[in-house]
Parts: C-alpha cells; structure tokens; sequence
C-alpha cells in the first residue's frame, strides 16, 4: 500500500539533483498531491424508447459490437457496449490479477420480484461476464459479495437473483461469500476455504480520538485485484442513493465476522440501527463510507465501475423500493464521476444543499455527502463540469433525455429530514460569528461561516490514514514511513513526530493545504539529522483547534 522512494519522488517533483542540491532547489511543500484527473471521460450508452411512461418504460437495445450474438441485446447487450471504449485499458490492466465482479445484493424476505429488484441484474452481470471474455478467454473471475443481512446469506441470495446458473454458463466463474470465505456451488451450497479470510480495518471514531476496529473483505486492501463494481442505481433509506461507489464502501466490511457485523458498525450509533433514523446515523454512516474509499482508494479500486440503470429503484430502497425504467448505462474509471452523472440521472438538483438552510425537500446532487467529500479530496471528479464522455459525440446533452426524477425514501421527505439534518444548523450549531452566542462547532463537522473557512459548510476534518492500515500493528520494519492524508476540505496543518513523553521528534510540515489528496514521508531521523531510537511514536496532526494521534512502533 505504500509508494517507493523513486515514485515519491517523481510524485513531488523533487529529483536527486533536488536532493543534493539542498533546501533552496526543493519545492515549497513536502507533499505528495494527488490531483483528481482535470477531466474524467466516461462511457455512456442509451437504448431506444419504444413506448410508455415512467416509471415503466419500455426499452430495445441490440449490441453494436455483436451482432452475431442473439443473447447481446436488452440490458445485456447495453453493458457489453458501455464498457467496450474502455477495452484495451481493461486488457491491460487485468494482466496478471484476478478480476473481482462486486455486485449489489440486499435481502427482501426471500426469492421474487423484489429480491430481483434490490440486486444488481443478473443480465447486467452476464453483460459484463460476455465483456470480459471478450477481452480475456481465460483470467480468472470472482463474483464476490458480502452480504448485509442476518436473515439470509450471500448464497441463497445469488440463489434467488440467478446467480448460480452463471457457474455452468460460462468458463473460469467463481462466485464467493465474502463474509464467511466460502465458494458457492452451481446447487447453492458452500465451501469454506476460499482463499478471502477477513482482515482487520480500522476507522477513526467521530470523536477523532477513538479507533473502531471491522472485518474487511481482503480484495480492498490488496493490489492482487482488479475490482469491477456494477449495481443498478437505487434511493436509500441512508445516505439519500446507492450507486457504484457505495457499492464498495458497503461492500468493504463484512457481516458476522470477530467484530460482529462490521456493516452495522458503518452506521455508527448506540442503537446499532441501520434504517437510516438514528440521531446522527447519516452523519456518521458518510464519514465511514468516505473512511473506507480512502483505504481502498491507496489500492486504485475500485478499477472500473459500471452504473446499470436500464432499470433503477426508487422511493423506499434498498428493500422496499419500486422500479424505474431508465433503459441507459454508465462505465469508466473514475467512479466518484459515474455516481455524479448517476444523481443527475436519478433526477437530484444540481442545485447545493448546504445548510444552514437545510432540510430541503428539493434533493440535491450534494445530499449523498460522501461523495462530494471524495470529488474534494481527489479520490475522482464529482465536479459535473470536469466530465465528458469518450463515446463519439456524446456530450450531458445525449444525458440528458434519460433523466428520470426518482422519489426519494420516507426518511427524506418526511420531518424530520433524517438523511440530511445532521448538515442542519439546528443540529451542529451555525458557528462562532460576530454577536454569535451559538454552540461551539462540532469536533468532526464544523460549522462556521462561508466567508471564514475554504471549503464547504459541514465538511469534515482531514482523515490520516491509520497506520495500523499500512503495518500491522502499526509496526515500522523500515526506515520509512508514509503518511497518507485526505483532505475533503482546505485547513492549515500542523504535522510532526513526538515521542512518548509529548516532545517533538521531527517536524514534518507546517502549511496551508488546499482540499485535495498528499501523502508524505518520515525517514525515521529526528530534526537533527539522526536516526531515531527503535520504539513507540506518535504521529500528530493538528488542524485549527483539533488533532489527530496515531501511534507507531519502530523496529528495524
């Protein structure tokens, strides 16, 4: 998970002649920065109408690519298309790994329409299955789930969607239940074994203080993985939408592993509710899920993603939703953008939601916060304007047709606004202003006024990630180490090594970061020049008034 002195290097633009040459032929900062690409090209394809209304449309779409093919046409044939611009980088990014399908399943009290319905197609996935052999007879591929329910396992529910049948359909298929490290067979039945045995992530708390320990599928943390996310785009009862990025970031903790269920553990509330009306749950919930696409993020997964939404869901998702005849598909690299141009599909304003004039009964693009937090810390563009797309004279106005306005859950339009109101002033307070006498801003989402911080109202502080994510135990073998931060929003940092005792070892930086993702590196010397002591070490950034502490051990 870590770059290599080299690729640092090239990343900050400081060469070997920088190094001799001494402090002045260095540039400014230490950091590394990682900026999202200026533009994020994406694949978009739209099937014909043949008549209807919303939500039932109607819907024909044959392969361009294949026409030979029967099988290749309706959803099926329009994810093969959609991921087709993207074929000789998929080709060459696949060599060598072993391809990961990561679906969308959710239980809904057995087998039937609305099993169907809460999960990503089957026709979808066969789509993206033709597409890949296509592009590769023989890497292997895993269709890889980890279940969210207690009432229903990830085998039964491949069962019920259709799954099993794709086994004896096409060659090199595995289908594997994350949560207990099982393959599953043709007849639903399970395996132990599987080669995917949990590891441990770990999540800073809200109080910035406390670490939170869940079970993690190991195909986020590994580069061994190339991690194809596919779901249908849905309204959720937490945190407004599901889409291909959500996918992962639920998809990332596991169910019923030594953490209890680690997905439960996401929402973040005394109640251990996941229905999206637990004081604060949202607010939570978004800072986990931004959490787990920073670690994943470091891996470059998801690699690809595609958004099926030939049909979504709306209203009560993701269990009691109804259809939503959309007949279009989105794909590409970048899968923070493929969700911006989901929310504008789904109907959602492009209008900001930033409190304090929050709740809005007008969805808006910035509700699901999580994904704005990422366009800001560079993980990909959620910027409409930084998009285009690679198929020929495709622009958002080809879009723009299969807009479809999707109502949103109970929770959202219902007082109160549970999705959304821990962004309201009501509940964080508005900030210390002139002839203010209100709270003080909260430690994780501080509220203060536009015109006195960069950024955006309610976003949160920066995330560091922990090095027990990088090293186990958070134990330095080597002369290095890497500091990775993800900053959703612009601060004055204050970054350096300490002791034990609190004194200060090396100081790191000291300087205004604009939003965005860097990372930096501690040679394990202290300010003076010389090596440090083999031990324990905290590594501390401040921000304003607040801190971060993360512990380390050397041991070389």
């Amino acid at each position: 998970m870590s770059l290599n002195r080299r690729q640092f290097l090239k990343n900050t633009s400081i060469g070997t002649a920088g190094l001799i040459g001494g402090a002045g032929m260095l540039r400014k900062s230490a950091f590394a920065y990682y900026p999202a690409p200026a533009t994020s090209m994406l694949s978009f394809i739209g099937a014909t109408l043949t008549g209807g209304t919303a939500p039932s449309q109607t819907f024909t779409y044959t392969s361009q690519y294949v026409s030979t093919n029967a099988n290749l046409t309706g959803r099926r044939g329009l994810i093969y298309d959609v991921c087709m611009p993207f074929q000789s980088q998929i080709a060459a990014g696949i060599v060598g790994k072993t391809v990961v399908i990561k679906p969308n399943l959710v239980y809904a009290s057995g087998s039937g329409t609305q099993a169907v319905l809460n999960a990503t197609h089957v026709d979808a996935v066969k789509g993206l299955i033709d597409f890949l052999r296509a592009t590769s007879p023989n890497v292997p591929i895993v269709i890889a789930e980890a279940s969210a329910s207690t009432s229903a396992t990830t085998a039964q529910m491949m069962n019920w969607c259709n799954y099993l049948p794709l086994l004896t359909a096409y060659t090199g298929i595995t289908l594997v239940d994350l949560n207990t490290n099982s393959t599953i067979s043709s007849s639903g039945s399970t395996t132990s074994g599987a080669g995917y045995a949990p590891v441990t992530s770990y999540l800073w708390g809200t109080d910035l203080k406390s670490s939170v320990a869940i079970d993690a599928g190991p195909i986020w943390l590994s580069t061994k993985y190339y991690i194809i996310s596919i779901c249908r785009p849905k309204t959720h009862n937490c945190e407004v939408i599901t889409g291909v990025t959500k996918n992962c970031s639920m998809g990332m903790p596991l169910n019923n592993g030594t953490h209890g269920n680690s997905k439960t553990l996401m929402h973040d509330n005394p109640t251990n509710s996941s229905s999206g009306t637990a004081t604060n749950e949202d607010r939570n919930l978004a800072w986990n899920i931004f959490q787990n696409a920073t670690q994943y993020t470091l891996n470059n997964h998801p690699d690809f993603a595609v958004l099926d939404a030939w049909e979504g869901q709306q209203h009560n998702g993701p269990v009691s939703g109804t259809s939503m005849m959309q007949g279009c598909a989105v794909a590409g690299v970048d899968h923070v953008a493929i969700d911006r141009i989901g929310a504008y599909l789904m109907g959602l304003s492009n209008t900001p939601n930033y409190a304090p004039t929050l709740p809005d009964t007008t969805p808006s693009y910035t509700d699901p916060r999580y994904l704005l937090w990422m366009g800001n810390a560079g993980i990909g563009n959620y910027n409409l304007n930084n998009i285009s797309f690679i198929n020929n004279g495709t622009t958002l106005a080809t879009v723009t047709p299969y807009i479809q306005k999707y109502q949103m859950a109970d929770n959202y339009t219902n007082t109160p606004y549970y999705e959304v109101e821990w962004q309201t002033a009501d509940t964080l307070g508005p900030g210390p202003a002139p002839g203010d006498t209100a709270s003080v801003p909260n430690s994780l989402f501080p509220f203060v006024r536009p015109n006195t911080v960069t950024g955006v109202l309610g976003d949160p502080a920066p995330i560091m990630i922990q090095q027990k994510n990088m090293h186990v135990g958070g134990i330095i073998g080597g002369n290095e180490v890497r500091i990775d931060l993800f900053m959703p929003a612009a601060y004055t940092i204050n970054l350096g090594i300490f002791n034990m005792k609190g004194q200060q070892v090396r100081k790191l930086a000291n300087e205004y970061l604009n939003h965005g993702r860097y990372s930096i590196y501690w040679d394990c010397r202290d300010d003076r020049g010389s090596k440090a002591a083999n031990g324990n070490y905290i590594i501390r950034l401040q921000f304003g008034s607040r801190q971060v502490s993360d512990h380390i051990a050397l041991a070389r």
